[in-house]
């Protein structure tokens, strides 16, 4: 029999905000927790604005997407050659289970 898996927090929401939003939903009702997915959408639209903005955030990536070109490229065509031989056995009435 399998343990059940500890409860884990997702970021940002704390038993802090859970007691905010509680207490909104009874006080203020679904109107204020409407309000409360705008504030937080736009706040998350403008930390995106912010993190595209970001001249080292951007050197970072690109360093990273350099780095990493070989590994992506090579699974790329491993993927794409798993596909073909798979389609080649299809087409000769034998399916291969993914």
């Amino acid at each position: 029999m399998k343990k059940p898996k500890p409860e884990k927090r997702k970021i940002g929401i704390d038993e802090e905000f859970e007691n905010m939003v509680d207490r909104l939903s009874k006080d203020q009702g679904n109107e204020a927790l409407r309000q409360l997915i705008g504030d937080c959408a736009r706040a998350s639209a403008e930390l995106t604005a912010l993190m595209k903005a970001d001249l080292q955030v951007q050197e970072a990536k690109y360093a990273l997407d350099e780095a990493k070109a070989q590994y992506t490229e090579g699974i790329k065509a491993n993927k794409n050659k798993i596909a073909f031989v798979h389609n080649v056995l299809s087409a000769r009435g034998d399916a291969v289970k993914m």
